[in-house]
């Protein structure tokens, strides 16, 4: 049998459509349309379908149009078809590996500039996290039965058995968690929301609500700093779009099986603007990711300047031709639990270094013990003690306190990271990349200090673009405020300035 031949469009707002042919759903054959609308149609009603694609290597065959033509899906979008088919009618629904010409880059590209629109016009997106399991009737039962009629959610919450606790934990481990292109389609939605599970269905905002819940009460497994939680849960219907910044930030630790969707797959989530409008517009998958993530560097300099240098935390090595100042958005693991909050000032850009410090000891260890969350092994507890530790953690973040155990925050924060001393005996946490020799620096307008390497060729690498040190938040912006600046703020730690520079980072 011939495989299926797309349709081109001839209408700029014209999208694709697959018309689920009705059938049991012990019946393995699916049969499918795939039809032509346009979005300005008033008359125009259809569910999306949010879900992941699953191993390509996995594939089974469907059945498009009067001519049964074969079309190949993955395992997870036949099951996800299995699922939505009616026994009596047909079901008209939007799947992007159906509707979009997936060998057509043009296509692909135009398409997905509107996927925000296409999910935020469908009168349903129905969520579909995989088959059933032992762990998912059990909570998704508990959100049916139990959590709509909730009044007291202390009490409900405390009243909730372990195995409750534990089914939210094995549930949120599904795939369709960890995607980038999932928290938009959701986000889009006006209203309705459902979650399908093999035969169990739960509306989002019980499932989410409850979710939080539990996850919010299970710190251990849970904490904002750690990898637990994931973002789709914190985020409502209807919230207000942020910059391309803080959208890339907080998506972070989601994944893209093209790292150039870490870009693509938020772009309805960014506020509009003419800048970021030109930036999307300009933005193909004929594109490398070098170059799409080098053109939203250059982005993120002219409008938010040197902030953008927290958002990298350790030396790239996907993409070698990627500047090292440029953020590689592809590492899932740069979740940053250091970020507070984007400063609102005019801050400016200038190429000016204060390098003040060298590393001269790094801390080789992770420093997740749980036996001693405070000091690592090699650290010299004779020189700190575990005060120190929490002061360096907990400046400038609330969420510590001095009752509280900070074991989850120390294993979030050092996540990938190790502790190190500079030359001033000054405690500080870096990548487990950075070595001794490297160069602690300030740049101003830089939000933090950052780690630097002198190439032996000339000029500098970008190891770190946020050093932690205490009391460092760099809230000046004025050359000559600085050197007071930084001699208060170490007034008592004997800090020893080195000279201002103009200087070059690849």
């Amino acid at each position: 049998m011939a495989s299926y031949q797309y349709r081109s469009f001839r209408f700029k707002d014209e999208i694709r459509l697959v018309r689920i042919k009705p059938g049991p759903l012990s019946e393995q054959t699916i049969h499918c349309e795939i039809v032509h609308r346009r979005k300005s149609s008033k008359m125009l009603k259809y569910e999306a379908l949010s879900y992941t694609w699953g191993s390509a290597s996995n594939v089974k065959s469907i059945k498009i149009g009067q001519e049964l033509s074969d079309f190949s899906v993955t395992s997870n979008c036949f099951d996800a078809l299995r699922r939505l088919r009616y026994e009596k009618k047909t079901r008209l629904v939007w799947i992007d590996a159906l509707c979009i010409n997936q060998k057509d880059g043009d296509e692909r590209i135009k398409q997905v500039r509107i996927m925000g629109k296409i999910y935020s016009q469908a009168r349903r997106v129905v969520v579909y996290l995989g088959e059933a399991d032992e762990a998912s009737r059990l909570l998704l039962r508990h959100i049916r039965n139990d959590y709509n009629s909730v009044t007291d959610m202390q009490k409900f919450i405390s009243s909730c058995p372990a195995m409750i606790f534990e089914s939210a934990r094995v549930l949120l481990k599904r795939p369709w968690f960890d995607r980038v292109w999932i928290i938009q389609e959701v986000l889009s939605s006006p209203s309705d929301v459902l979650v399908v599970c093999g035969a169990d269905k739960a509306a989002w905002p019980d499932f989410a609500g409850c979710c939080t819940e539990l996850c919010r009460s299970n710190a251990e497994d849970y904490s904002p700093y750690t990898y637990g939680m994931p973002y789709v849960l914190c985020i409502g219907a209807g919230d207000e779009k942020g910059s391309l910044l803080e959208i890339l930030c907080r998506t972070r630790p989601s994944d893209a099986t093209d790292p150039r969707d870490k870009f693509f797959g938020v772009l309805s989530l960014v506020r509009n603007e003419d800048t970021i409008c030109r930036l999307a517009s300009a933005a193909t998958y004929d594109q490398s990711t070098t170059i799409i993530y080098t053109e939203i560097g250059l982005y993120l300099l002219r409008k938010d300047k040197l902030v953008m240098l927290q958002a990298i935390r350790h030396p790239h090595s996907k993409f070698p031709n990627l500047a090292s100042w440029i953020p590689d958005w592809s590492r899932t693991d740069e979740n940053d639990p250091f970020w507070l909050d984007i400063p609102q000032d005019d801050s400016h850009f200038d190429n000016l270094n204060f390098c003040f410090d060298g590393v001269k000891q790094v801390i080789n260890a992770e420093g997740c013990c749980k036996s001693n969350p405070y000091l690592p092994p090699a650290f010299m507890p004779d020189y700190y003690n575990a005060e120190d530790i929490r002061d360096l953690f907990s400046c400038g973040c609330t969420a510590v306190n001095s009752s509280a155990d900070i074991s989850p925050f120390f294993e979030g924060v050092m996540h990938g990271c190790r502790l190190f001393l500079d030359d001033n005996n000054h405690l500080g946490i870096a990548p487990l990349e950075a070595e001794i020799g490297d160069v602690v620096g300030v740049l101003v307008s830089a939000i933090q200090p950052c780690i630097l390497r002198a190439r032996s060729n000339g000029g500098w690498t970008l190891i770190c673009g946020e050093c932690y040190m205490p009391g460092m938040l760099l809230d000046v912006t004025e050359p000559e405020e600085f050197e007071e600046y930084v001699r208060c703020k170490f007034r008592d730690k004997r800090i020893e300035l080195g000279a201002e520079e103009v200087f070059m980072i690849w």
